[in-house]
């Protein structure tokens, strides 16, 4: 069998964002894929505040895509593109002066956007 390359994964990667896009609602957001050798395994670049935002994979996904050893592999890129929901919370609420309304600004603005993929999802 012929060793699947690193562009193939890639465009494993590419597939895989453009399927999950519309069904996390993602549609206002440039996101992209990118091998990143600073990482572990996978992980989500967000360039807050701005509506872009890579996947980034490394030598060790590939290789574990590559072998077949992780058929777990579309459920840990998604895991990657939540963070593109959830990460404004988290920088948020990482900032040293933090303030109730910037926190709640983002609790609603999370909240929202789990509420409309609960609906989009679930509508008759």
């Amino acid at each position: 069998m012929k060793k699947k390359t690193e562009k193939q994964y890639a465009e494993f990667i590419k597939s895989t964002i453009e399927e999950w896009v519309p069904r996390l609602h993602l549609h206002h957001f440039t996101i992209y894929q990118e091998k990143d050798s600073s990482q572990k395994y996978l992980a989500c670049r967000y360039n807050y505040p701005y509506l872009d935002g890579a996947v980034l994979w490394t030598d060790a996904s590939y290789k574990d895509w590559a072998d077949g050893t992780d058929d777990g592999h579309e459920r840990k890129i998604v895991h990657e593109l939540c963070h593109l929901i959830t990460d404004p919370f988290y920088t948020r609420a990482g900032e040293r002066y933090v303030t109730m309304a910037a926190l709640e600004d983002e609790r609603e603005r999370l909240t929202d956007h789990i509420a409309v993929m609960a609906y989009k999802n679930y509508e008759n």
